[in-house]
C-alpha cells in the first residue's frame, strides 16, 4: 500500500509510540558491516550488499536495524530505507510517501528517442534511463511516478520514483550526473522517529570499523580584522548525520596574498563535545584589502576532511 502524505494526528500517535525502546542486540560479534558509525547485518546487509554500487544507492546506514511500533522490521539510510515484508527485504517507497503533487512544476520536455515508460503514463529518458538500466531500478528505485520536471527555470531536473528521487546534475563528471536524493533521512525526520535512533552505536560485527564520513566548516571571529589584532578561527565536525565529532584533530595553514604558506598548526585543543573546536591568534601583518586565506584539514579514527575560510585585512 502507498501513500503520500501522514495526518497529522497519525504522525502526533507515531511520535509518542515511537518513543519505545529499541530492540537489545548481544555484544557478541556477527557477520556483517559497520559503517559510518551503525552496523549493518542479516538480511539487510546481504540486500545491502547485493545492489550495484550501494553506497551510491543508499547511502549510509543512519539507524541501526529496530522493530517499528507496527511489528515491521527496517533500518534507515541516508536515501533510502529497507523494511522486511512478507519475510523479504526491500525498499520502502519513500518516492510515494515524500512526493508533493501540490507543489508547481516546470516540466522538461522529452522525445522518445531513447526513453522507456515501464508501463507506466511517465517516460524515463537519457541519463535518467541509462542510470535506471545500470543499476535494476525496478527492483532499487521502483517504477516512474513523475515526469522529469525542475522546481524552477534554472533548476536542476529531476524524476520521482516509488522508492527514490532523481536529480541531474550537467557539471558534474561523465558517470556521475545522476544523484539520489537524501529520501531516508527526510522520511526518518517526517515520521519524527526517535532522535536517539541516529546516535552512533558501537561495533558489533566482525568487520573492521569503517572510516566515519566527516563533515567540517570554518569561519573567523572577524572577516574584517586589522593588522596584528586579535582573530579567532572556529572548526566545527559533523558526521554523515550532522553528529557533532568529538576528539577530532584539526590542522591550520595561512595561505598569504603572494602565493606563500605558512607551516601547518595543529589546534592544541581536539573538538569538544559539540564537535567544536577554537583557535585565537594574531593576524599577520600584511597591507590593507589583502585577503588571507585558512586552509582547515581534520583527523578522526582514518577519516579526513578539508574545509577554508578567510578573512580581509581592513583598517
Amino acid at each position: 500500500m502507498t501513500y503520500k502524505t501522514l495526518p497529522y494526528k497519525i504522525a502526533m500517535v507515531l511520535i509518542l509510540l515511537l518513543a519505545l525502546p529499541a530492540a537489545i542486540v548481544n555484544a557478541q560479534e556477527v557477520d556483517g558491516d559497520y559503517i559510518n558509525g551503525h552496523n549493518l547485518t542479516g538480511e539487510f546487509y546481504t540486500f545491502y550488499q547485493n545492489a550495484p554500487e550501494p553506497l551510491r544507492i543508499f547511502g549510509y546506514p543512519i539507524t541501526e536495524a529496530f522493530t517499528d511500533p507496527y511489528g515491521t522490521r527496517m533500518q534507515y539510510f541516508q536515501r533510502a530505507r529497507l523494511e522486511i515484508k512478507a519475510g523479504e527485504v526491500i525498499v520502502s517507497d519513500l518516492g510515494w510517501q515524500l512526493y508533493d503533487t501540490t507543489i508547481p512544476v516546470k516540466p522538461v520536455p522529452t522525445n522518445t528517442t531513447y526513453c522507456d515508460n515501464f508501463g507506466t503514463k511517465y517516460n524515463v529518458c537519457y541519463e535518467f534511463l541509462l542510470f535506471y538500466e545500470q543499476h535494476n531500478g525496478e527492483k532499487y528505485f521502483g517504477k516512474p511516478i513523475s515526469k522529469i520536471f525542475r522546481l524552477s527555470d534554472t533548476g536542476p531536473s529531476m524524476q520521482y520514483f516509488e522508492n527514490a528521487l532523481m536529480v541531474y546534475h550537467p557539471d558534474a563528471a561523465t558517470g556521475e550526473k545522476i544523484a539520489v536524493s537524501d529520501l531516508g533521512r527526510m522520511h526518518f525526520d517526517m515520521l519524527r522517529h526517535d532522535p536517539a535512533l541516529l546516535d552512533l552505536k558501537e561495533k558489533i560485527t566482525n568487520a573492521p570499523a569503517a572510516p566515519i564520513e566527516l563533515q567540517t566548516r570554518a569561519f573567523v571571529k572577524n572577516v574584517l580584522a586589522q593588522p596584528n589584532e586579535d582573530q579567532t578561527i572556529y572548526v566545527i565536525v559533523q558526521d554523515a548525520q550532522l553528529q557533532p565529532v568529538e576528539n577530532a584533530t584539526v590542522y591550520v595553514t595561512l595561505r598569504f596574498p603572494d602565493g606563500s604558506l605558512s607551516s601547518t598548526t595543529r589546534i592544541p585543543s581536539e573538538t569538544d563535545e559539540n564537535g567544536v573546536c577554537t583557535q585565537p591568534f594574531t593576524v599577520p601583518d600584511y597591507p590593507v584589502n589583502e585577503i588571507i586565506q585558512m586552509d582547515v584539514s581534520i583527523e578522526y579514527n582514518g577519516s579526513n576532511a578539508e574545509t577554508t575560510t578567510w578573512f580581509r585585512i581592513w583598517w
